[in-house]
């Protein structure tokens, strides 16, 4: 099989580096990181129905740091990229 151009660099590209393993792997991982989003983009509005006990000042702080402690392992764990 000959070699094509990649789109994006120009470099020819043969069938081993654009396999369909890689893509699918990619778009199923895309997939599930956006399903997770909305189901916790959902759960905002789930969790006072499920906790009416608990205000909404604290179910907005435990929000707020449940969030902002998802984002550290993107960051590093290091305390200067989590307090950034």
């Amino acid at each position: 099989m000959g070699a094509r151009p990649h789109p994006d660099s120009g470099v020819a590209a043969t069938s081993a580096t654009l396999g369909a393993v890689p893509h699918r792997q990619a778009l199923l991982t895309g997939t599930l990181y956006a399903l997770a989003a909305g189901l916790l983009w959902g759960l905002v509005f789930i969790a006072p129905l499920w906790l009416p006990a608990y205000p909404a000042v604290l179910l907005s702080v435990a929000h707020y740091f449940a969030f902002g402690l998802g984002r550290c392992p993107w960051r590093g764990w290091t305390a200067g990229a989590c307090a950034s």
